[in-house]
């Protein structure tokens, strides 16, 4: 397969000779090269070798039913998208495969344009899949090993409970990740070298590995930065191509989580050597994310780590997070039900019922107004707005709103004030119960348009590696969050608004192609 930076791979499935090359010729410009199959038998042969992202399918083959081999690719290959060809006659087919599960079709002749947009599509729908499924095995990956690290944990001394707390999570972020090379790092006492405190994939034991200054390498880079970051390519981004060692990394993408507590960065957590051969994306940064949450979360008790800073001063104390606790456990689900479970229950409901409004609803508007509704009463919040950047505008334009009676939101905000400003920035989820005493806070900003408000919880929606709108909610009173239900729901939001979007795209395509075909024809 070629194609630079091409990760789907294209099957074409036709016996005409004239379709297999057309579909080559439209699409290799665009770097997309297929593997043209001649027959039904044949396509199943080479699906269980490649598992296809997307299928270009003709709608009748010599050798096969098209409609019983679009179930069985989906079943080889599940997730891959799939476009039917049609001949003018063939619209009860086409119908037929619409419902079994086909994506699209494209009428022969083929037209240039119209197919590259399907395939396009059809890609981008794929890669959502992927995925989505991969944060889905991830967070499963992570919930069971981190059941069998509380049980350990809780048998464990104080001082084998430090190691086996930072060894655990590299091996959490090893499974889940698919990464060769994973290290946690921390800051010695006085805080002026980071120091490997696990690792695993690395020739050497962490006590023999160098240690790096702040602000130094990749990972020090991201300790000064404080936000988790993720690198598709090292050698061509210039945030880190000159701080990567040469020859020290099988390819070029790393992800890294800084560990904060106290808003002070004590650590970081790297992963880099994907082992799928493709670069960590979004899904990997919310993934370490909730690692290095939940290390830092575990952490241990103020005063008892060596690897933590300690000098005199109510700014300059040993940096403590919260110790081995209900609190912590809360976001594992491996209590007994009562209390301690609710939080990880309402934020796991939380993401299942946004995804379900994309799978349930098909018009966009109702999919934003679905995926607002849940946050609403799953917080619960007594208004939430869901806003995305206008490009005229420069500003966030209202989308989706629910409220109570007498609450309304702004329709526009700006997108650097405030605290809701601050979200999109820093791409990651603020919540602040007590806004007001925040100095970011901004009156005209971060405050309904109509009716009293209690906390503040800000979501970035992420799309391709930036940030293009936020959700932010008004919580009820009786409320009671953590930062993780925000980077969970804000993970959640954004697959639904790219859902979104590719959908609306889909839409003005095809309308702009029946345009032009219908100025062709006058």
């Amino acid at each position: 397969m070629g194609g630079q930076g091409q990760d789907a791979i294209i099957l074409v499935v036709g016996h005409d000779e004239n379709v297999r090359r057309s579909v080559q010729e439209i699409l290799a410009p665009e770097g997309l090269f297929c593997r043209p199959v001649t027959s039904g038998t044949m396509a199943l042969e080479v699906a269980e070798q490649i598992q296809p992202g997307v299928v270009l399918l003709e709608s009748r083959l010599p050798d096969a039913n098209s409609l019983d081999l679009l179930i069985l690719l989906g079943r080889i290959s599940p997730g891959c998208q799939i476009i039917m060809l049609s001949d003018a006659q063939d619209h009860e087919v086409i119908l037929d495969a619409l419902e079994k599960g086909a994506r699209d079709y494209l009428a022969k002749p083929l037209h240039p344009r119209e197919t590259r947009l399907a395939v396009q599509r059809a890609i981008e729908a794929w890669r959502f899949r992927r995925d989505e499924n991969r944060l889905r095995e991830g967070v499963r990956e992570i919930a069971e090993r981190w059941e069998l690290l509380a049980g350990r944990l809780a048998e464990s001394g104080e001082e084998e409970r430090s190691s086996r707390l930072a060894e655990g999570v590299v091996e959490a972020a090893a499974a889940a990740l698919g990464a060769g090379k994973v290290s946690l790092m921390l800051l010695d006492e006085p805080g002026n070298w980071l120091r490997v405190k696990a690792c695993s994939g690395h020739s050497v034991s962490p006590s023999e590995m160098d240690v790096i200054l702040p602000g130094e390498g990749v990972a020090g880079f991201a300790l000064t930065l404080s936000e988790p970051l993720v690198v598709v390519d090292a050698a061509n981004d210039c945030r880190v191509r000159h701080r990567v060692v040469p020859d020290r990394y099988r390819g070029g993408s790393f992800a890294l989580a800084p560990l904060v507590a106290k808003g002070r960065p004590f650590g970081v957590l790297c992963v880099s050597e994907s082992l799928t051969g493709q670069p960590f994306g979004e899904e990997a940064l919310v993934l370490l994310r909730l690692l290095a949450h939940q290390f830092t979360v575990a952490g241990f008790p103020p005063g008892k780590n060596s690897d933590r800073g300690s000098t005199s001063g109510d700014e300059t104390e040993p940096i403590a997070v919260a110790p081995l606790d209900e609190t912590w456990l809360d976001t594992l689900d491996v209590l007994p039900k009562g209390e301690s479970e609710a939080g990880a229950h309402r934020d796991a409901e939380l993401a299942q019922e946004i995804c379900r409004a994309v799978t349930d609803e098909l018009e966009p508007q109702q999919v934003l107004a679905r995926a607002v509704g849940v946050l609403s009463s799953t917080l619960p919040a007594d208004l939430v707005s869901l806003y995305l950047a206008d490009p005229n505008s420069g500003e966030l334009k209202c989308e989706s709103m629910t409220g109570g009676v007498g609450m309304a939101d702004r329709g526009r905000l700006p997108l650097n004030r405030g605290l809701t400003g601050r979200a999109v920035e820093t791409g990651a989820a603020l919540l602040q119960m007590e806004p007001r005493q925040d100095p970011r806070f901004d009156l005209e900003v971060d405050t309904p348009l109509e009716g009293a408000s209690w906390g503040l919880l800000c979501m970035p929606i992420s799309f391709r590696g930036g940030v293009i709108g936020v959700v932010r909610a008004f919580l009820s009173e009786e409320a009671s969050l953590s930062d993780r239900t925000g980077e969970v729901a804000s993970a959640a939001l954004s697959a639904a608004v790219r859902n979104v979007l590719l959908y609306r795209s889909l839409v003005a395509s095809i309308e702009e192609l029946a345009a032009a075909r219908r100025d062709g024809s006058g």
